[in-house]
């Protein structure tokens, strides 16, 4: 379990990479196995292999924000009000 929590440290850190592994293991941890234990221990394998991948994000490109415009909601939210917000 502990092993466990380190894992989710590194990925609120930025190792997204292991994201969908370190959360299946962490829907075991009430019940933990010797087979999860292996499993965790070859994650930190991986990170050991790989230990400087990065995801890096430029900031420059951000064209998509143009596209975003206001949308009406309330034919497909039968109970939603229009919104005067921006």
């Amino acid at each position: 379990m502990q092993l466990i929590g380190i894992l989710r440290w590194l990925v609120e850190l930025g190792r997204i990479d292991i994201c969908v592994e370190v959360s299946m293991m962490s829907s075991y941890n009430c019940m933990p196995r010797v087979t999860h234990l292996y499993a965790v221990l070859h994650i930190f394998s991986y990170l050991q292999v790989n230990p400087d991948w990065k995801l890096v994000m430029d900031i420059a490109y951000n064209d998509h924000l143009s596209e975003i415009e206001q949308r009406d909601w309330t034919g497909f939210y039968l109970f939603a009000k229009k919104s005067n917000r921006v």
